[in-house]
C-alpha cells in the first residue's frame, strides 16, 4: 500500500526531477498569495516553506510566548548515493486556540546540516518577517527553546541575539552571578523583616522575580520594589553603641 500510494503521488508531480516540480510548483505560488515555497536550494538540495499568515503568526506569538525550534530525521528518507540524510527544521509557536496542536511556521528540508545553512534559513525568514512588519519586527521572542544542537545554537545566537554563542553564554554566566548575589541580598531582606506584612511583601516579590520565565510589566514592577527595600535597608542606620567588642588573646 505504501509503494502504491508514493507511485500515486509520483504521478501528479509537475516533473519527473524532483526539483524541477518544485521550481514549477514555486512559480505558479508566485502569483497567489498563499505561497509556501520561499526558497529552493539545488546543491545540497533544500526547500525552505512558510507563508505570510505563519509570518503573522510567529509575529504575534513570539512578542508573548515560546518560540521552538528543532530537527527531526524520521520524515524524509535519504536520498540515494547521499551519505548525509534530509532532516526537517521547523520553528514552531504554540497555537492561539487553547488545546490546539503547536503550528509550524517556518519549515527547512535540508541535508547540509552546518551552521552555515541553519543560518541562512533563519536568517530568510527573518528577512521576510521585517519585510512584512517593519524593522520593529527584529525584536527577538521573549524565549527560545531548542534541542542540544550546537549547529542550532550557533544560529540562532547569531539571528536572534546578534552575537556568538561563545558571546551569549559569557553573557548568561555574568547574569546568573549577579543573580545569584541579588537572591543573596533578598535573603537578608526577609531575615531582617520585623513583621508578617514586610515578609510577604519581600517573598511576593522575590518569587515573581525569580520563577518569571521572561520579563514583563509585572515582573518589572516587583524586581523595582526588591530594589527599592534593599536600598531602604542599606541606607538604615544601624546603632553600633551597644556593640561590645570581644578581645581575644591568643596564647603562644
Amino acid at each position: 500500500m505504501k509503494t502504491l500510494s508514493w507511485q500515486a503521488r509520483k504521478k501528479l508531480r509537475k516533473h519527473s526531477n524532483e526539483m524541477i516540480s518544485l521550481r514549477k510548483m514555486m512559480e505558479e505560488e508566485l502569483e497567489t498569495e498563499e505561497a509556501v515555497i520561499k526558497k529552493l536550494i539545488a546543491h545540497p538540495k533544500g526547500v525552505m516553506l512558510w507563508s505570510n499568515k505563519t509570518i503573522d503568526l510567529f509575529h504575534d506569538r513570539c512578542r508573548e510566548d515560546i518560540v521552538y525550534v528543532d530537527a527531526t530525521g524520521s520524515i524524509v528518507k535519504k536520498a540515494k548515493g547521499k551519505t548525509s540524510p534530509f532532516y526537517v527544521y521547523e520553528m514552531v509557536v504554540r497555537n492561539p486556540f487553547k488545546g490546539s496542536s503547536p503550528v509550524p511556521v517556518a519549515t527547512y528540508i535540508t541535508n547540509d546540516h552546518t551552521t552555515a545553512s541553519i543560518s541562512f534559513f533563519l536568517g530568510s525568514f527573518l528577512t521576510d518577517v521585517i519585510r512584512l512588519h517593519g524593522r520593529g519586527a527584529k525584536q527577538r521572542p521573549v524565549m527560545l527553546i531548542c534541542d542540544g544542537s550546537t549547529v542550532l545554537m550557533q544560529s540562532m545566537a547569531y539571528h536572534f541575539c546578534g552575537v556568538s554563542l561563545q558571546e551569549l553564554l559569557s553573557r548568561y554566566y555574568s547574569i546568573c552571578r549577579q543573580n545569584y548575589h541579588l537572591a543573596m541580598h533578598v535573603f537578608g531582606l526577609m531575615t531582617q523583616a520585623t513583621t508578617m506584612s514586610e515578609l510577604d511583601e519581600v517573598v511576593t516579590s522575590a518569587v515573581v522575580v525569580f520563577s518569571s520565565s521572561h520579563s514583563d510589566r509585572n515582573v518589572g514592577k516587583h524586581f523595582e520594589n526588591l530594589q527599592g527595600l534593599l536600598t531602604n535597608s542599606a541606607q538604615s542606620n544601624l546603632d553600633d553603641s551597644t556593640i561590645v567588642e570581644d578581645c581575644v588573646v591568643i596564647i603562644m
